[in-house]
């Protein structure tokens, strides 16, 4: 039996590439709901993991399918990151 300080039971989330797009492009029915992962994430509810990947992979996407400039790109992601 563990006898040790209480486990922390903070959820730990690996975010998906597409709830980061849904996010950042306002993907429609989705943003609410990504907005809400952030949300946890940045309240101290839950603890939010962004692959490395996912990150080029979202550039990407933004950049070529969604048409969205790169300095407004780069202010999106900087912010997501901070």
């Amino acid at each position: 039996s563990y006898n040790g300080p209480a486990l922390s039971m903070i959820p730990v989330i690996l975010i998906d590439t597409n709830v980061v797009i849904d996010l950042l492009a306002k993907r429609a029915p989705f943003h609410v709901s990504a907005a809400q992962v952030f949300d946890a994430v940045e309240r101290g509810k839950a603890v939010g993991y962004v692959n490395t990947l996912t990150i080029v992979t979202v550039y990407y996407l933004l950049r070529s399918y969604y048409k969205i400039p790169h300095p407004d790109i780069l202010e999106k992601l900087a912010t997501l990151t901070s």
